[in-house]
């Protein structure tokens, strides 16, 4: 179902499959999710920022095309929280791998999670260090 097709007298079940096609919408939608699939990722679009759903704890998938997002792509792969497919069998055949392990669902969601948390506060040690190497000025 597309989520401009939703209304609010729209039936929703917890086994409803929605596609956003909307705006603005995703990030917190991902807080709803079991886990997570990075689109435009599977073509050569740059993928989805793969941080997001990990925020929520959310495991998440993405295909080969993730070349705007590395540096995160990398980070949680790390942790076990990045989980790359190389096509939509594959995709399919680790969320149905995953649907089936609840105990490693939760475990790479709240890797990512963490993951995550550690990194807060980086841009403010990142400025003291600027601080000390640039010449002070008056």
């Amino acid at each position: 179902m597309l989520r401009t097709d939703i209304s609010g007298a729209t039936q929703v079940s917890p086994d409803t499959i929605i596609i956003l096609n909307t705006i603005g919408e995703l990030f917190k939608v991902y807080s709803l999710a079991t886990l997570a699939f990075c689109g435009g990722s599977l073509v050569p679009l740059g993928g989805q920022n793969p941080l997001e759903p990990a925020f929520w704890g959310k495991p998440v998938l993405y295909g080969p095309s993730m070349e705007d997002f590395l540096d995160a792509k990398r980070l949680l792969e790390e942790v076990g929280a990045g989980i790359p497919v190389k096509d939509a069998e594959e995709l399919g055949e680790r969320i149905i791998a995953l649907l089936k392990d609840e105990d490693s669902l939760v475990r790479r969601g709240q890797a990512g999670r963490e993951m995550l948390q550690k990194q807060q506060g980086s841009s403010e040690r990142t400025l003291k260090l600027v601080r000390k190497v640039l010449p002070k000025h008056p």
